[in-house]
């Protein structure tokens, strides 16, 4: 079962990699650690409630390497909804900033996890949890 802590450390680690990647500073290998990360029946709700499955969202990630050189997220107040059995419910703020103009959109985002799978490669490279679901609710106003 993921703990509130792994799931807090496999937000970061993925979004950090999503703004070396963005930025068009990853190794283009450091691809296979998004793979890993995202279950296979994972899907995406965007904040304009669009509902993307796996192979959507990993290729509109990999079309967009160095496309956001000055792209920021950094993300705030991780909280457990819900954890039973080998899933855990957890609830943070996205923040994003420096792709479309000044000040940074805020979403809330909802995500599932299951415990990382035995084949999701080495310890070393191994996401902390499995992203099932994420569902993204857009937050008002300018950044706090």
């Amino acid at each position: 079962m993921p703990s509130v802590t792994d799931c807090e450390r496999e937000i970061e680690e993925l979004h950090a990699l999503f703004v070396r990647w963005y930025r068009g500073r990853a190794d283009r290998d450091e691809f296979g650690r998004v793979e890993r990360a995202l279950g296979g029946s994972f899907e995406l709700v965007s904040p304009d409630g669009l509902v993307s499955d796996r192979e959507t969202v990993l290729a509109g990630v990999r079309e967009q390497y160095d496309s956001r050189t000055g792209f920021d997220i950094e993300i705030r107040n991780v909280e457990a909804v819900d954890i039973e059995g080998d899933r855990a419910l957890v609830r943070y703020e996205e923040w994003q900033s420096g792709q479309t103009g000044p000040g940074a959109t805020g979403r809330l985002s909802t995500a599932l996890f299951a415990p990382p799978g035995t084949t999701d490669g080495d310890p070393g490279t191994r996401p902390a949890a499995r992203w099932l679901y994420l569902q993204e609710t857009w937050l008002d106003g300018p950044e706090p």
